[in-house]
């Protein structure tokens, strides 16, 4: 359970929004190359769930971030793949493939908000814009379980899936600890909630997270199973053509 308790002012002041959303952005893309591994469980308001493994690797490729993301399993859904390319200062390009259909579809601005595979993330959540396509007002710097953070409020420039979005970061990592996601009506959608981080080849790594829609009261909870930042990774294999040769 959340503890919250007021931030000291001289804390908060001490750093700007967008110093602070800049460096958790460079936090959770530490590395040169990267792969890791995930169990994913979607989980029904009854209980019932359903548990993926996927693969992931990342790396800065012609001037952007280009992630692959490929299910393993289960058979139903391995062989799946998503590719973004995260650029500087536009919108990513993200394409998803679905081996039934035998060729990658583009992801396009109207699906963005759209569920990702029956998961409580959206295909924006995956290739969210870049740090200054929002606007961003440091709220306070308040506890949470005892450690200190950054509370956030984050607003697009341009439309988005998401109206508000309130994140808190944590001052010593600058990863985050909580987001919470509004919607056009400034209701609130979903919390994302990151307990924890693990120290990985140096680097601190965020091992578990879950993403709640408090509205269905489904949730996806994301576990770290394996991560390496010295991989080699070769940039073509994010590619819309390799896509369709990702492998389970």
């Amino acid at each position: 359970m959340l503890a919250f308790a007021a931030g000291r002012p001289a804390a908060a002041a001490a750093i700007s929004a967008d110093e602070v959303m800049l460096r958790s952005l460079e936090a959770r893309n530490l590395g040169d190359q990267i792969y890791r591994a995930y169990r994913v469980e979607l989980i029904a308001r009854d209980g019932g769930a359903v548990t993926r493994t996927v693969s992931m690797y990342r790396k800065h490729c012609d001037g952007a971030s280009k992630q692959l993301v490929v299910f393993r399993e289960p058979s139903d859904i391995a062989g799946t793949a998503f590719l973004s390319w995260i650029h500087p200062h536009r919108m990513p390009d993200m394409w998803l493939y679905l081996p039934e259909l035998g060729r990658p579809r583009q992801v396009n601005a109207a699906t963005r908000g759209e569920s990702f595979l029956g998961s409580d993330f959206t295909y924006e959540d995956l290739g969210a814009p870049t740090w200054d396509a929002r606007t961003h007002l440091l709220v306070d710097a308040p506890l949470v379980d005892g450690e200190p953070t950054y509370r956030i409020e984050s607003r697009p420039r341009a439309v988005e899936h998401y109206a508000r979005i309130l994140t808190w970061v944590r001052q010593t990592s600058f990863l985050p600890t909580r987001v919470e996601y509004f919607d056009a009506r400034d209701a609130l959608e979903k919390v994302g909630r990151y307990p924890g981080v693990r120290i990985v080849d140096g680097i601190p790594t965020l091992s578990a997270l879950e993403m709640a829609n408090v509205r269905t009261g489904h949730r996806t909870t994301v576990t770290l199973l394996d991560a390496e930042y010295d991989r080699p990774v070769d940039c073509a294999i994010f590619s819309q053509r390799r896509l369709t040769r990702a492998r389970p």
